[in-house]
């Protein structure tokens, strides 16, 4: 069986909405088999498509200007974030870690090394006030388990761990007038268990 309309929507709205004027402008409806009410429903279904088609385009017309914004927007934090990047990666200070603990690296792309004979390379930072920064590759670990030890202590504490860098001690001085000599170490850890080696201690002077 033929189709009556074409049925692209602006065709069809436009051959629907003839045929409905026609058929009411007919002498008589009725006589063709026609009642009155289901003249009234195709009108009101034809109003109905029309306001549906042309909430239609009003979408469409918003998201193709939604999507410009979307990736303008995107282009334009790009832009700024590899000029801080680029920034970043020149910064004297700049270490793989560093860069990993901002995700620069991805995990698939960071260096993958044999933990069970493996130990931190550790380096340590004073920030003043008993602050320091203790620094490490994780490489394909979970983290480090970081131990400290500050001069008159007789045994290393556990000062907690590291799963980016740095690992910051926030430790107050024990005598705030004074600065302060403290020890640091690490192993590294997977699966909630310390593998490896410990690192060779690194000393720093934490200063007022």
């Amino acid at each position: 069986m033929s189709k009556i309309f074409n049925p692209k929507f602006a065709t069809f709205l436009a051959s629907s909405d003839k045929f409905i004027t026609n058929l009411a402008q007919s002498q008589s409806p009725t006589f063709l088999g026609i009642a009155k009410e289901e003249q009234e429903r195709a009108k009101a279904l034809h109003t109905e498509l029309s306001n549906a088609i042309t909430a239609c385009d009003d979408a469409q017309l918003l998201a193709k200007q939604t999507t410009l914004t979307r990736d303008a927007a995107k282009k334009a934090l790009d832009e700024v974030l590899q000029s801080i990047t680029r920034r970043v990666k020149s910064h004297p200070e700049f270490t793989p870690a560093t860069g990993a603990s901002l995700g620069l690296e991805s995990t698939r792309s960071a260096k993958s090394i044999n933990l069970s004979n493996s130990a931190p390379n550790l380096t340590a930072t004073d920030k003043g006030g008993g602050r320091a920064e203790i620094r490490f590759a994780r490489y394909n670990s979970d983290g480090i388990n970081c131990y400290g030890k500050r001069e008159g202590d007789a045994d290393w504490v556990m000062l907690g761990r590291g799963t980016v860098s740095p690992l910051v001690d926030t430790r107050p001085l024990l005598d705030p007038g004074k600065p302060e000599l403290r020890r640091y170490c690490a192993t590294y850890v997977k699966k909630d268990q310390e593998v490896g080696q410990f690192s060779a201690e690194v000393e720093i002077t934490c200063t007022l």
